[in-house]
Parts: C-alpha cells; sequence; structure tokens
C-alpha cells in the first residue's frame, strides 16, 4: 500500500513539474504585471489565517515558508513543483536567483499579486540566511507586510502551547487546544516578552525601505474584511470578500491556561509588559 502511494506521488509530482515547465516556457517573459510581496513575521502571528484568505483570491499566489532552514517548502498547493531537499539545495544556492526562478516568474495574466512568507528566525542563524533581508530589500517594487501580534503575552503562550503539542494550524475546531494546561517561569516569560519586542523594532528596522503596511493579528480577528481589503489595497487590488480554512487553536484566555497566571501577573504588574494581562 505504502509502495503504490508513493508511485502515485512520485508520478503526480512529475507530471505537475512538466506541467510548470510548459507553463516557465509559456509565460517566461510575463513577470511585470504583477505585484510582488512578502509576509514577514515571527511565528504564531496567525500567518497561516493570513495566507489563507490571501489564497482565497484568484488573482493572489502565496507560497509559504520558502526559506525554512530545514524543510522549506512552497506549500501543499504547489508541492508538486519542487521536492523539499532539491528546494533546499536551490534555495541555498542564491535567494535572488531561487525567487526569481520559482517564485516571481511568469504567470498568466490573471495573476496580480506573487509573494511568500518569511518568519523572522529563517533570517538569522548564519551568515547566508542573515543577508536575507539585504537581499529581500534590494527587489525592485517588493511590497512587505508585516505581520504582528500586538499582544506579546499571548505570542509566548501560543509558542508554547505549540511546542508542547506540536501543533502549529488548526484546520477545523477538533483541532484547536481547550482545557491545555501550561506553566511558565518569570525569566522564561519575560525573556520571551523581549526577544519577540526586539524581534519585531529589528525587522521593521532591515525593511524600512521597501513599501510596508503594518498589519496586526488581533485587528484581522477582530474585522477580517476590513484588514484584508487594506492588504488588498496595498498590493493594487479591489477589494472582495475572502474566506479563510483556519481556526483560532486557543480559545481560552491566558489566565485559563497558565496555571501560575497570578505570579507572572504581579511579577509584571509595575513593567511595560503589564498591560498584557489585563483581560478586562
Amino acid at each position: 500500500m505504502n509502495f503504490l502511494f508513493r508511485i502515485k506521488r512520485k508520478v503526480r509530482a512529475l507530471f505537475g513539474y512538466t506541467a510548470y515547465l510548459v507553463r516557465d516556457l509559456v509565460y517566461r517573459n510575463k513577470r511585470d504585471h504583477y505585484s510582488k510581496f512578502l509576509i514577514v513575521c515571527n511565528g504564531r502571528t496567525g500567518s497561516n489565517m493570513l495566507i489563507s484568505y490571501l489564497h482565497s483570491h484568484p488573482s493572489i499566489v502565496c507560497y509559504r515558508e520558502i526559506f525554512h532552514h530545514h524543510a522549506p517548502n512552497m506549500g501543499l498547493e504547489y508541492e508538486s513543483l519542487l521536492d523539499k531537499e532539491k528546494m533546499k539545495k536551490l534555495s541555498l544556492i542564491g535567494p535572488l536567483a531561487f525567487l526569481r526562478r520559482y517564485v516571481f516568474k511568469g504567470y498568466p495574466a490573471k495573476v496580480k499579486a506573487v509573494g511568500f512568507k518569511l518568519i523572522y528566525w529563517q533570517a538569522m542563524g548564519s551568515e547566508y540566511y542573515e543577508k536575507l533581508p539585504r537581499h529581500l530589500a534590494s527587489i525592485e517594487g517588493l511590497k512587505v507586510i508585516h505581520l504582528v501580534r500586538t499582544n506579546k503575552l499571548d505570542l509566548v503562550v501560543s509558542k508554547k502551547v505549540a511546542l508542547k503539542t506540536n501543533k502549529w494550524i488548526a484546520l477545523n475546531r477538533k483541532e484547536t487546544h481547550s482545557d491545555m494546561k501550561i506553566t511558565i517561569t518569570p525569566s522564561e516569560m519575560e525573556e520571551g516578552l523581549n526577544l519577540n519586542t526586539q524581534l519585531e523594532k529589528r525587522f521593521d528596522k532591515l525593511l524600512a525601505g521597501c513599501p510596508r503596511i503594518k498589519v496586526s493579528y488581533e485587528d484581522i480577528v477582530g474585522d477580517p474584511q476590513k484588514e484584508i481589503g487594506k492588504i488588498l489595497d496595498f498590493l493594487g487590488l479591489p477589494g472582495t470578500n475572502l474566506k479563510t480554512g483556519t481556526h483560532k487553536q486557543l480559545p481560552e484566555k491566558p489566565s485559563e491556561i497558565i496555571e501560575n497566571y497570578i505570579e507572572l501577573k504581579s511579577y509584571f504588574q509595575h513593567t511595560g509588559y503589564g498591560k498584557y494581562f489585563d483581560e478586562g
């Protein structure tokens, strides 16, 4: 059974890649009719939700974590184009050449915006990855969508739960984490809050030369059509109602998840982070 599954998958991949090569030949010189964009963000900021919204637009192509250090992926929608090992080798040759060949390439006229996601840590860790923001900033006309999570406490909690469960996206309500309990020491929480704040400022500065829009997870959840409308306008696309296939993984408040919440609230009460513990 597994053997047949692997054969079928390879056949699908072969046909998919062949179709890709044909499309590439047909549209090779049609690169200038669409907006190029980058979603830059921390983990646990709702990036999968945002990509899901954008995927529902017929004129947008949005790839996923193409510069992931260990498991780069174009996204399930494009998995037939490149296997992960080949993709990793190609992306390491040179980011700009890779982007031109596989991302910012020729597309049919109906495609009006093409982009991908970059998590902060994917532009850190080695000289090659550290240079990524500089390379990306050199792409003419690249538009940056900086996705943030205003409440840094929620961000730390979400990451802690994701690491504990190894679940990073919920595609249905059964995959949400109800009745989840965790403990976070004050020093661990402080380190997480400081790091998330510093990284957000760092990438604001690194990509300061690009046209940018800053959007928050909280605003998208609060009024998705309004916030997605702002992003579409930024990309030069008319507004339309889009939908997402993701669900919020943690329906409870931090006070219902963190077992030592009172201790943390007291610890940060007179700091700049105290506001994140006000659930009123």
